[in-house]
């Protein structure tokens, strides 16, 4: 017998295939097997198993877990057809959360059922007592996981809930971060103080750069992501402070040359030597930065990488050098980001569109289950953020 294939190698030899959800089905499959189980247990009950009655009992036992693995593909939003499709489902199991052993064990039912059924292969009451245990052993699980159509509707719900700026305080409690060594808003309002022209690159919505104020009287933020700008304008505008929206890809700002004594940039992108020229002599710069591998394991859990995989404290100095900065500060770190359900992913993913590109409930609902399979198994979701910041001196 060849080993079990994956669920995703299914996915691509086209035995299994997305679909929408069938929940009608899914319910009439998980009564059925209800019935089937009580009936089959009263029958072991009534009977007790024995060599002449073992290949019913198996065949019904099988039957039993196929319909339950059959009724939660449907609620996830899949089916197979065609040669594989039974391998294919028992296949799912991985999928949902079983160990590897049960998996073969489901899979080598498979395959003795299929003697039972083609080819007259007589089993004894040894085996049908193991198949007992596996079928007690895994018909609770796999019917409370058919009840998690509410859970993914209650994540489509997460979907949906609007976001605004870089506010995330809706996921108080849901989310909670280590943080790094140092406080970039400490560092920041400190050097505010001292600044006469200031300019804040990337201000989001203005949630953080709205927190350093007081302001200069000439102080002016950019903003390139255009559903921001009028957030960022109204916290702003009351503050003194002028909010220009700019175009994503634009490299050159629209300043004139040693504009600011001050630049602040907080996971903004930027070009050194334009920093340089906006700057007037021994002006400062200050960033932090998402760094190398930031969410890369969150990225991985959903089968891709993050675009944070170029972006370094190293390439940054070494940049910012090469423009004419003396750096006076540079730091690195990683730490831990952990979420206390599957909904607040959905949320942060949604609203962070570049670490899980194109994501949606639907397309990565695979992906989310296993997640909320991990919960269930008592595991944490944690991941691993990147953080670098840098302070530099024009010379």
């Amino acid at each position: 017998m060849k080993p079990i294939k994956t669920f995703d190698e299914y996915i691509k030899d086209g035995t299994a295939r997305k679909q929408s959800q069938d929940k009608m089905r899914a319910k009439s499959l998980v009564v059925e097997s209800g019935d089937s189980y009580k009936i089959l247990l009263s029958f072991v009950e009534k009977m007790g198993l024995d060599d002449n009655n073992a290949n019913h009992f198996i065949k019904n036992a099988y039957d039993i877990i196929m319909e339950l693995i059959r009724a939660k593909m449907f609620t996830d939003g899949f089916s197979t057809a065609g040669k594989g499709a039974h391998e294919a489902e028992v296949s799912y199991l991985a999928e949902i959360g079983f160990s590897s052993r049960d998996v073969d064990f489901a899979n080598d039912l498979r395959y003795f059922r299929n003697g039972i059924m083609y080819y007259g292969k007589k089993f004894d009451k040894a085996y049908a007592e193991k198949v007992l245990w596996f079928l007690k052993r895994t018909y609770t699980p796999l019917k409370k996981m058919y009840g998690k159509s509410k859970i993914i509707d209650e994540w489509k719900e997460e979907e949906k809930f609007p976001f605004e700026g870089w506010d995330f305080s809706y996921l108080k409690g849901r989310k909670i971060e280590e943080k790094p060594p140092w406080d970039y808003i400490r560092i920041a309002r400190r050097l505010v103080r001292k600044s006469s022209s200031l300019l804040d690159m990337g201000t989001g919505g203005g949630e953080i750069f709205s927190r350093l104020s007081p302001f200069p009287k000439y102080t002016v933020a950019t903003e390139g992501y255009k559903p921001n700008i009028a957030i960022a304008r109204k916290r702003l505008k009351p503050l003194g402070v002028e909010v220009i929206g700019i175009s994503k890809n634009l490299i050159k700002l629209p300043f004139e040359n040693e504009t600011f004594d001050m630049v602040l940039n907080r996971h903004e992108a930027f070009d050194a030597k334009e920093v340089y020229r906006m700057l007037k002599k021994n002006g400062i710069f200050l960033t932090q930065q998402v760094g190398r591998g930031n969410l890369n394991d969150l990225a991985k859990t959903f089968g891709t990488n993050t675009e944070y995989s170029i972006g370094s404290l190293e390439n940054s100095v070494r940049n910012i050098k090469s423009a004419g900065f003396k750096i006076k500060y540079a730091k690195k770190w990683k730490g831990k980001i952990e979420f206390k359900d599957v909904g607040a992913i959905v949320y942060f993913l949604k609203a962070i569109p570049w670490i899980i590109p194109k994501f949606n409930v639907n397309r990565n609902l695979r992906h989310l289950i296993k997640l909320q399979n991990k919960m269930n198994r008592n595991k944490i979701l944690r991941f691993t953020q990147a953080r670098y910041i840098i302070l530099a001196q024009k010379i």
